[in-house]
This record gives structure tokens, sequence and C-alpha cells, in this order.
């Protein structure tokens, strides 16, 4: 994104943005070589430094990093001997900026001389150092101005496809600041704000989501209830005989997914969500269900791996009868799919956020400084509602109906389970075997046929 906002307005072959403006400039007598030659120079060292400091991103690793995973993350904290290197970039782009501003401001005064053609191309220049300003602004927020009491940030790429896949990420801890201030913004304008969703409380911790949005203790919650035959067309499976996620190895559990998506699908001719916490689990799942050559006659699409938007790989999913996706994080919510076009949802382990994940780890020392249990305060509660979100993505109207599948054994075996089946709506749960379900799932499907 930046290589390309910055090649709108850097290059000096004939044709493009730059020459055309300073031929523009030549057109009304402006003698302006040296500010092309200065503006081409500071442009230049720009890109140098800009260059310079995203390769040193690239070519960063741990020196006590043993493992050789693909994707690698790196808190920004550890690359604290770059700051004179951002800081570089930060100056050579403002020093752009204004330079380029000034070349702008110049035909500008003509404005009344220029013919349309000549204001579009002056149009075009000024929204494109607009969008380097705009950069200018994001580059400063993640480098040099982060207050990393409330916020996290950290560097990800994958080492198959570097540079191409870095990404600089920074998420607040809590939305106790945001909404304080958009509380202020209205405070004179209303006597209160209503806030609604449909995952706003959790079983034994009603006020989770209030006090992450920094709320106080004395504002009331009132529980709106769906009707009681909302759900009457939604049934829960535990699969029992899958085995324990934690007992067995990856490749072993992976293979057993793959078994109970593959029986699954063809029980219920498809329609399905598989939803994984993990992308390396997905694309595993995924080969090896491409690689058994068993469910050829389905369109199956997985995020990440079929190219696409998450909207894109929806609206291809509701276009076929028959098809299967494969879905993490985004697609466990607001993600609308009613009526038929979804049958089943499956939940391949519930939906805990990886320990190593840095949002995770920073949250989790902020409680555990305060005293507080990060499992029970935020791992557990956000998994829960995540789970709630899940199966939110099955029945979306009263008329709908469809099977929420969970794969991961915890959910019966662990004493954390009951919060996750207290969570949901008041609907059947069924611990049964696999083939059980199977035989369950065909006799109804081909039934409702």
């Amino acid at each position: 994104n930046w290589k390309y906002v910055m090649g709108q307005v850097g290059s000096d072959a004939e044709g493009q943005l730059m020459p055309q403006l300073f031929m523009l400039a030549d057109r009304f007598g402006m003698s302006l070589s040296n500010k092309k030659s200065a503006l081409i120079d500071s442009f230049a060292y720009f890109t140098e430094t800009f260059d310079r400091a995203v390769e040193t991103l690239v070519r960063y690793e741990r020196s006590n990093n043993k493992k050789q995973h693909h994707r690698q993350i790196h808190a920004l904290s550890e690359l604290s001997k770059m700051q004179k290197d951002f800081t570089k970039v930060a100056a050579a782009m403002g020093d752009y900026i204004e330079k380029a501003d000034m070349i702008g401001n110049y035909v500008e005064a003509q404005q009344n001389e220029l013919t349309h053609s000549e204001q579009a191309l002056l149009s075009e220049w000024k929204y494109w150092i607009r969008e380097i300003k705009i950069k200018a602004g994001e580059w400063v927020e993640l480098f040099l101005d982060y207050d990393l009491q409330n916020c996290t940030i950290w560097l990800e790429k994958d080492r198959r496809s570097i540079p191409g896949s870095v990404k600089v990420i920074k998420r607040t801890l809590d939305g106790v600041v945001a909404t304080r201030r958009f509380k202020e913004r209205f405070q004179q304008e209303s006597t209160g704000i209503v806030w609604t969703s449909g995952t706003m409380t959790i079983q034994d911790n009603e006020r989770y989501i209030p006090d992450q949005l920094g709320l106080s203790s004395t504002v009331p919650l009132l529980h709106f209830e769906a009707p009681a035959h909302f759900y009457e067309g939604a049934e829960v499976f535990i699969v029992e005989d899958m085995p324990d996620i934690q007992q067995v190895s990856q490749s072993d559990y992976i293979e057993a997914v793959t078994d109970a998506v593959i029986r699954t699908v063809m029980a219920t001719g498809g329609k399905l969500f598989i939803l994984f916490t993990s992308q390396d689990m997905l694309r595993k799942t995924y080969d090896l269900i491409v690689e058994s050559e068993q469910l050829e006659e389905y369109a199956l699409f997985a995020q990440g791996i079929t190219s696409g938007s998450r909207m894109r790989l929806l609206k291809s999913f509701r276009q076929f009868e028959h098809a299967v996706l494969f879905g993490t994080s985004s697609f466990w919510e607001g993600v609308d799919v009613p009526g038929d076009a979804l049958s089943a949802v499956i939940v391949v382990r519930l939906p805990f956020s990886s320990p190593e994940e840095p949002i995770f780890i920073a949250k989790s020392e902020k409680l555990a400084a305060q005293g507080l249990n990060p499992f029970m305060e935020y791992a557990l509660p956000e998994a829960v509602m995540r789970m709630r979100q899940g199966f939110g993505r099955l029945i979306r109207a009263s008329s709908d109906r469809g099977a929420f599948i969970i794969l991961d054994r915890r959910i019966d075996t662990k004493s954390y389970g009951k919060q996750f089946l207290e969570s949901l709506p008041d609907v059947p749960v069924k611990k049964v075997t696999l083939e059980k379900m199977v035989n369950q799932l065909e006799n109804c499907y081909n039934r409702s046929e």
C-alpha cells in the first residue's frame, strides 16, 4: 500500500503526474527547475529511508528464536534500536510533503487560468499528496507516538512471502478511552446512550462488555430475550468420540477433524460453515480434504486460500447449492446467511485466542499486574462470547433450522465447558458419536428433501 501511494507521486517518467505538473507550471512561465530538482531529491531520500527501515523490519530475527515457524510475530518494543530509522523516515516524509505542497500551491494560484483537464490534473496531485499525509500520520502513530499503557503494537510476517506479507498492527487493549471520548462528545446534547448487541452479556459475567467499554457499574442492563420459539429449528451436537485435543498431536487431531467434516458434509449435502481459530489448522484441514478427493462434487471456499475478500467468499458460498466455507476469526461474527443457505456450523475447537498472540499477551500482562486472573477475566469470557457469535451465524430468523456441531470435547470434559453451553440459547444439546450424529443428520436432511 505504501509503495503504491508513493509510486503515484514519485515517478518522473513521461506522462506521470509530476512531470505533467511541472509542464503545467512552465506554461505559466514559472521557473521551477530548482524546486523540481529539490522535490526529486527529497523524494529519493524519502524512498531511501523508507526502504532501509522496511528492510530492517523484514530482516529482523529474534536472537533466541529457535522455532522456525513460517509465521513470525515480534513485539515492536523488540525493535527499539530502530527508533532513529523510524524518525528519519518521518522527517523525510515531512520534508517531501512540504515541497510537494508548495509546488501544488504555485500551480493552484493560477486556478482561474486552468482548463478543466488541467484542474483535474492539479486535483489528482493534491489527492495523492493528501494520501501521503495520511500515511505519514499512520507512520508516526505506529512507530513514534504510541502509549503502551493502553495499546500493543507488533510486527507480523510470513517467511514464505517476504516482503509482501509484512504487516505492523496496532491494537488498543480495551475500549475505555475511545468510549469515554465518544461519550464526552454527546454529554451536552443527550441524557444517555443506548448500546445494542446480541452478545452484550455473558452468563455469570453479564458486565463483561460494559466493563471493557469503561461504563459505570451503575448503568443498568436490560435483557430482551428472543421469543421462545425462535430457536426451535436449532440443535447442538457434541461429538463425544473425537480425540482429546490436548492429548493428541495436532496432525492426529486434524485427521479426525477432516474425517468429521467430510462425513458431515456428505450427510447434509453441503451448506456448511467450518469455523477455525487458526489459519494453520484451517489450511492443513482443507489440504487433507482436497487430497482425499471425497468432496470433489462440492464447492469449497477457504479463507486465506481461496482468493477474494470475506464478502467475496460469502457471495460465492451463497451462489452454490452444495458449498462449504472454511473460515477463521472474522467468520465467527458479522456474517449473515439466512434461510436454507446454511444448514450447519462446525466448531473445530473452542474459540480461545492463541496465547502467543501479541494482543492476548499484552492484555494478560495488564490483568495480572492488577492482581486478576487473565484466564477467568479475559480468555474465557472472550471465548464464550465468540462461541455465541458463532452460534448466531446459524439461526437468523425463527424459520431457520440447522445443527451447531462442536468437535472439541473440552466443552464436556472441562469445568469451564458449562459456561459455553449456558451461553447458548435454550436448544437441545446431544452428546453423540460421530456415526450417530451423521445418521441423524442424514435422516433429517433426506426427510426434508
